[in-house]
């Protein structure tokens, strides 16, 4: 017999049918997001790596919220070619950055990085000290 844990483990959905909503107030809408896979988190990191002074690298925060936010919207799909092609760009990042706000995307980016468990507050951690 399983243990209840283990059962919740083995229960849990694929990270791709993990969703959730954001609401931008000055559009009057929402916005569906996506939760990130690790090969998806990977991979914006690697893409947002800027080598500074004698071959170290860092990562460009401004570049990974707009991999983000172009990686993980669905409703609207801003990766989405036939969208870019009618809106005038290329691609997503460059919709994003030249029509969101700055403080909309990191709010997306911010509920996409929730979504995804990369969120960790005060209340998760008394209760997991009570358990």
């Amino acid at each position: 017999m399983l243990s209840e844990r283990l059962d919740a483990f083995l229960n849990l959905p694929d990270v791709s049918t993990v969703t959730g909503t954001v609401r931008l107030p000055r559009l009057n809408t929402d916005v569906t997001i996506q939760a990130m896979s690790e090969t998806a988190w990977q991979e914006y990191r690697q893409l947002s790596k800027v080598t500074q002074e004698k071959s170290k690298t860092a990562k460009n925060i401004e570049t990974v919220n707009l991999l983000i936010v172009e990686g993980q919207c669905t409703d609207p799909d801003f990766s989405n070619a036939d969208f870019l092609s009618k809106a005038g760009f290329r691609l997503g990042r460059d919709f994003i950055r030249a029509k969101l706000l700055p403080g909309e995307i990191v709010k997306i980016a911010d509920a996409v990085l929730d979504l995804s468990g990369f969120m960790f507050n005060e209340a998760d951690d008394e209760e997991a000290k009570n358990s």
